[in-house]
């Protein structure tokens, strides 16, 4: 707006990306199906966890994502590290990603 970066304030649809922020918005197709919830489809949980880090010496942050049935189950699951690389930061897979819908 006038040459400054902002966000839509009307739309809830935004990225943080390191410290940058940014609004945006998923039109409905066939290439985009799979970003909407989808109803009958068993639906995981993400949660977040802070740790404090003895390498860096502060609290970070992680997601974890367990499948639908995880909490109340005793199957069990293979792990699946993500670490995160160039652009974005923790929360893309969350809200880019749409991770638990």
């Amino acid at each position: 707006m006038d040459g400054v970066n902002t966000i839509d304030p009307n739309n809830v649809q935004v990225r943080r990306d390191g410290v940058r922020y940014q609004s945006f918005f998923i039109i409905p197709g066939p290439e985009s199906d799979l970003y909407f919830h989808q109803n009958g489809v068993p639906h995981g949980t993400v949660t977040k966890i802070w740790y404090k880090s003895e390498g860096i010496g502060f609290d970070r942050r992680l997601y974890v994502y367990t499948p639908a049935g995880y909490e109340g189950g005793t199957q069990k699951y293979p792990v699946f590290y993500l670490l995160h690389g160039a652009g974005g930061d923790e929360d893309a897979w969350i809200n880019m990603g749409r991770t638990a819908r």
